[in-house]
């Protein structure tokens, strides 16, 4: 007698098949388990020492703490009171410019833009205001009393 169900088509569905008479166990030792195999555990790899000093990740010099500052203010000063704002963000970029060559901090773009921004505004705003006065003289020269 076999294990296997047999198709009955007239039980197709219905009651619960029969699944017959099961057979005797396997002998032991005959059985169904598979072998047990050996386990090989590796042994845990040992690296050399290096003479040297690894590079550190992620961590290095950090950027002025007035990076940002000169900036705003450089960037302010080409449209908002340039003549006062633009000298600030010159001279406190200039300062901070300084401590980043002799190694205090790392040089940012940040800085060196608003820096510049400040140079830009205050050349811009003193061009103007000599302009301003230029006319002002050659208009007063022009009017006769």
């Amino acid at each position: 007698m076999s294990d296997y169900q047999t198709y009955d088509p007239t039980n197709a569905y219905g009651a619960a098949p029969s699944y017959g008479v099961p057979s005797a166990p396997p002998a032991y030792g005959t059985g169904y388990a598979t072998p047990v195999e050996p386990i090989y555990v590796a042994a845990p790899q040992v690296y050399p020492v290096m003479p040297y000093p690894q590079p550190s990740y992620g961590v290095g010099p950090q950027e002025h703490p007035s990076s940002s500052t000169v900036m705003v203010l450089g960037i302010l000063s080409l449209f908002f009171f340039g003549i006062v704002l633009g000298p600030i963000a010159w001279s406190m970029g200039s300062k901070a410019k300084k401590e980043c060559q002799a190694g205090m901090y790392a040089e940012s773009g940040s800085l060196n833009a608003g820096r510049i921004c400040g140079m830009v505004a205050t050349l811009i705003y003193v061009a103007a205001i000599g302009l301003f006065i230029l006319a002002a003289v050659a208009s007063a020269a022009s009017m006769r009393w």
